[in-house]
């Protein structure tokens, strides 16, 4: 996968590597993902935002975007710095499940801002399950017959300020399965259980997802460098 790359040294010094992950159906190279790293960059921090593949072509399993993120944060320390994980919806759950209880010794840290899709922290009957348990549903089936790797569509859930809605997906059953089968992607509620890095977590006081607010950071143990804001 692709990725934007931006840095502007300090005092000749980048001793801080943010990684940061755009949401889902979105892309790395979105306007406001480049301003923010624009803006990081501008203190001195060197700034990756990797395509992951939840972007809008949808073309890899989580397992991808794990090597995706153990490639940055070892590219990060070869390089001298320490590695930061971070991102917006999508983006900053998968920060959340990527190596919790085992980070690389280069992560100094997570970044979440509005974390969306905690799968297993959602009940069963929410209406974000509805489009999916169909698709589910198909793509089991589909890879049961010898598809799995064939594209179709898929229907899935997503939110745009308050507003949630539906959405499809063109990728294959693997790729859909990675990541809206419970039995195949990596528990939220087992990564909030086990992280052991410092977590910066912010959130819109107005944001519509429940699971998103203080009462899941505070299911981490607690790290005296940890910290969590409502933001208007």
């Amino acid at each position: 996968h692709g990725a934007v790359s931006l840095a502007n040294k300090v005092n000749g010094r980048e001793p801080i590597a943010l990684i940061f992950m755009h949401g889902k159906n979105s892309r790395h190279d979105a306007r406001g993902m480049i301003r923010l790293a624009d803006k990081i960059a501008a203190e001195g921090f060197r700034v990756y935002l990797p395509r992951m593949p939840w972007s809008q072509e949808w073309d890899g399993t989580h397992q991808d975007a794990t090597a995706a993120l153990d490639a940055l944060v070892a590219l990060a320390a070869k390089d001298g710095k320490k590695a930061v994980v971070g991102g917006q919806s999508m983006g900053a759950m998968f920060s959340l499940v990527y190596r919790p209880a085992d980070p690389p010794a280069a992560v100094a840290g997570k970044v979440l801002t509005s974390p969306g899709q905690l799968l297993d922290l959602i009940p069963p009957t929410a209406p974000f399950w509805k489009p999916i348990n169909a698709s589910l549903e198909k793509a089991r089936a589909l890879e049961a017959a010898g598809k799995g790797k064939e594209k179709t569509s898929f229907g899935s859930s997503n939110t745009l300020g308050a507003k949630s809605f539906e959405e499809s997906y063109d990728t294959t059953p693997e790729v859909f399965l990675s990541f809206h089968d419970l039995a195949r992607f990596p528990s939220v509620r087992k990564a909030l259980e086990t992280t052991t890095v410092p977590v910066f977590w912010a959130v819109g006081s107005r944001d519509p997802i429940p699971n998103a607010k203080r009462r899941t950071f505070e299911m981490m143990p607690p790290h005296p460098k940890s910290a969590y804001f409502d933001l208007d």
